[in-house]
């Protein structure tokens, strides 16, 4: 159960009773985005290019020892021009409002995914630069439960609460660039350690760029060039290669090619070329 939002922004939810034990879920009506053009007449939108999740416990403090009591649930909706970061709680039937964070104009968002600490986000950008968003998750939850306990205590600006942060008002970002062309596809290999994730990203230089942002670094850990004819489409990691325990990265091309590469040594395990498109009807 997922609060998936509108396009506009705004949402609309009712609340049924489903089933003999009277579960509460959450249902929404259809969705809508914002079609327009710019001053120079091209065609400009809002239309998301990718929703991804992720979920994580909520732990409560219990004296010197800490409690799961529910889960905490992350939808990140990334548009080029925005990022919506949607919060709630697995058991709770609190409704909290979505968070937006705005992107460049002129350096529009193009790739996105969650780290493997559930924490951060790292952005893709149309100028070939990567910016992780630091802690970006963990300050909206800390956010939308403030907030929420201020309300229960009668009010916003309660005295008991303190002053709450807006995780909008002020993020703390890393930055780092290669790519000499918008970065395409972004994706954290899923078997890295959460404080020292790694990450890779590709773009039309058909290039696997591996980074390892979280050591300060401001260069790229690996570089694997010329992966294909064309430019890199989408990358994806698997936690296993076939029958190995270790782990590979999925790399789809312009040229219609599909390999699986180990993500320790990079070598080509295996590749595809020619996938049929099904146009004809006959895929």
């Amino acid at each position: 159960r997922v609060l998936v939002p509108h396009f506009d922004g705004s949402t609309n939810v009712t609340i049924s009773d489903v089933d003999e034990g009277k579960q509460r879920r959450r249902s929404l009506d259809q969705f809508e985005c914002k079609v327009g053009r710019d001053k120079d007449g091209k065609i400009i939108h809002t239309l998301p290019f990718k929703m991804i999740s992720t979920a994580k416990p909520f732990l409560t403090e219990n004296g010197a020892t800490q409690q799961q009591r529910d889960w905490s649930i992350f939808v990140v909706l990334a548009r080029a021009n925005s990022i919506s970061v949607y919060y709630e709680q697995l058991e709770s039937q609190d409704v909290y409002e979505p968070m937006s964070f705005g992107m460049p104009s002129k350096n529009p968002l193009t790739a996105l995914d969650i780290s493997v600490n559930k924490a951060d986000i790292s952005c893709g950008h149309y100028r070939g630069n990567i910016r992780v968003m630091n802690n970006v998750l963990n300050d909206v939850e800390r956010y939308h439960i403030t907030k929420a306990k201020a309300k229960q205590l009668g009010g916003e600006l309660s005295t008991q609460i303190g002053n709450i942060r807006d995780p909008r008002s002020k993020t703390i970002t890393s930055r780092v660039h290669w790519h000499a062309l918008p970065v395409t596809t972004l994706v954290y290999d899923t078997m890295s350690y959460a404080m020292d994730p790694l990450l890779y990203s590709g773009g039309d230089e058909s290039v696997l760029v591996t980074w390892q942002i979280s050591q300060g670094k401001d260069r790229p850990a690996d570089v694997q060039p010329r992966l294909a004819l064309g430019g890199i489409v989408h990358l994806t990691c698997s936690d296993r290669c076939d029958e190995n325990a270790a782990n590979g990265i999925l790399v789809y091309c312009e040229d219609n090619t599909l390999q699986l590469i180990e993500s320790h040594n990079k070598g080509k395990i295996w590749k595809v070329q020619g996938l049929a498109d099904g146009l004809d009807g006959s895929g």
